[in-house]
């Protein structure tokens, strides 16, 4: 048995479960570590198969083995094996190895106080244009004696960054950010610089625990799949309104944590969301689904937050493997589902993953109607064409939008009772795709608010009542609403929680019936300005949805 046949071997057995496949890995897996050095190109295949045994294990010992296997595929670079320069491995987030990518400034922040010997500017790969925005930029963060060295700048970038920089900054990279940092810019403006310059940046997987494969949120209990997936579609809102024994909000430090090991999966994949990016680890909740699943929902910190809408990051782990991630926004109750799965883990349990996720949504958050773009049925999206999206959705209890593609899809139905083996061509998948869908579970009561509409006409009320100056329009907000309110000042409160009164008062204060409001409405709408700067957002859009003349000016708003 040679190395390669190995890796093959165990790639298809690892989603084959009972007492012979399991007999089999475990052999195949000790074979591994007592064989000859496979190809590099094999070592990808590998750890695709490591991360789906890890998730999926069938006992103790299988678990065992290939945590060793891990250990020993990470040797094989740090001995020199294997080089992690091989361009078959880079981008593939095997330990050890490369990855090359761009970042945004809070992400790679984080990493980069965690393994300060991991990252470097990748200037072989940066393009002059971008290179010479970064010069450009340089000259808003460094001193004015500076400044003249750079407009006449003799000496390539990276040679002033050598020139440059102190011998506490050990790269180039951790320069820059000290730069950064220390100025005075505003976080939104340092954000922004940072990303127009589109750095490259070389992530070396040096650290134990960084390859994709390596990743791992310790879990109390595991379940070992003994048997064959189950694969049969749930019962999905049975499932959603299902509750939960126990919701856990972890604390700061354990957030911190989760929020790291998340990114690191993320990283390993070459893959960023803004909802992780700007994550508050104040606000990180756990919840047990069974069969070994945990969804995660991390909420935003205060200054990167909307006014209404709360924005959360969900992360899906098997027995502790991270398997899937997406964006969870919910608006009046209304939330559009999203769930990126990782390729390895693909066709294994989705139609379990979903109706769990939309049940963390609904308990955690308060989403009772789940919605679909077009593009998520397929429009513009050859990928979800390719999957049959449409079907899927329609089979979890998903309805279109468009009573022209629900007649359609309903006359694809009888056409499936009729001829057993009948499916929609890629003709119709696309007819099918022209539609929003939805999972309603509100009873018709939720449906999703134009806030795109509610934009616009903030902005032309800005325009017309505060003469198109915005400062003047935020401050000048705040002080009508507290006056409406019957609030004398707000010095009493955090910095976070005037933040929400800044994200929220401009949307507010063109309501005109404000002063009129009952006490009791007032009070419910203080409640809401306050969470908005709370420390968690799982309150923010519960009260929103139960503020009935809130609800009715802001639907109002959005037809103006």
């Amino acid at each position: 048995m040679n190395k390669k046949n190995t890796i093959s071997q165990l790639q298809e057995l690892a989603s084959t479960f009972g007492k012979e496949a399991a007999e089999k890995k475990l052999n195949l897996l000790q074979a591994l570590l007592t064989e000859p050095t496979p190809g590099v190109s094999d070592l990808e295949t590998l750890c695709d198969a490591l991360c789906f045994m890890a998730a999926y294990p069938d006992s103790k010992a299988l678990l065992n083995a290939v945590h060793k296997a891990r250990d020993w595929a990470r040797q094989l670079l740090h001995a020199g094996i294997v080089d992690p320069e091989d361009p078959a491995l880079e981008n593939g987030g095997f330990p050890g190895a490369i990855n090359r990518n761009e970042y945004s400034l809070p992400w790679i922040s984080r990493l980069l106080k965690r393994m300060p010997d991991c990252f470097e500017i990748d200037w072989q790969e940066f393009e002059w244009e971008g290179q010479e925005r970064l010069l450009n930029a340089l000259g808003l963060i460094t001193t004015s004696a500076e400044c003249q060295g750079l407009d006449d700048i003799s000496i390539d970038l990276p040679d002033w960054f050598a020139l440059g920089r102190s011998p506490q900054d050990r790269s180039d990279l951790e320069f820059l950010l000290s730069l950064l940092e220390n100025s005075s810019l505003p976080p939104q403006v340092k954000d922004y610089i940072f990303e127009s310059c589109r750095i490259p940046i070389r992530y070396s997987l040096l650290e134990p625990g960084t390859g994709r494969c390596e990743v791992h949120w310790k879990q109390k209990q595991i379940h070992f799949q003994r048997r064959v997936l189950d694969r049969k579609r749930p019962q999905c809102e049975k499932t959603i309104r299902t509750k939960f024994d126990k919701i856990v909000r972890l604390s700061q430090r354990k957030g911190i944590e989760l929020i790291h090991q998340a990114t690191l999966a993320l990283s390993a994949r070459n893959l960023e969301i803004r909802t992780l990016t700007y994550a508050n680890p104040k606000d990180v909740n756990l919840v047990e689904c069974g069969r070994g699943l945990t969804v995660a929902l991390v909420g935003v910190i205060p200054l990167y937050r909307d006014p209404l809408e709360c924005h959360y990051f969900c992360f899906l782990m098997k027995n502790g493997v991270p398997i899937a991630y997406g964006p969870g926004s919910v608006s009046l109750g209304c939330c559009e589902i999203g769930l990126n799965l990782f390729p390895e883990f693909r066709g294994a349990e989705v139609q379990f993953l979903y109706p769990q996720l939309m049940r963390a949504l609904h308990q955690v958050i308060g989403a009772n109607y789940f919605f679909l773009t077009p593009y998520g049925m397929g429009e513009n999206n050859p990928a979800a064409i390719k999957t049959g999206a449409f079907w899927f959705y329609r089979k979890l209890g998903f309805r279109a939008s468009n009573p022209k593609v629900e007649e359609l899809a309903l006359a694809e139905e009888e056409k499936m009772k009729e001829t057993k083996d009948y499916r929609s061509d890629r003709k119709m998948l696309h007819r099918l795709s022209r539609t929003s869908a939805y999972f309603d579970l509100s009873g018709g009561r939720n449906f999703p608010l134009d806030l795109g509409a509610i934009g616009l006409a903030m902005s032309r009320y800005t325009a017309e009542t505060f003469g198109g100056n915005r400062s003047i329009a935020v401050r000048d907000s705040i002080k009508k609403v507290a006056k409406s309110l019957g609030v004398g000042s707000l010095n009493s409160l955090s910095v976070d929680e005037k933040q929400g009164w800044e994200i929220l008062a401009p949307i507010v204060v063109a309501i005109p019936d404000l002063k009129a409001w009952s006490d009791t409405n007032k009070t419910k709408l203080l409640r809401i300005l306050r969470a908005k700067g709370g420390q968690s957002e799982t309150r923010t859009d519960r009260l929103l949805q139960n503020h009935t003349p809130l609800l009715a000016a802001l639907r109002v708003l959005a037809k103006r």
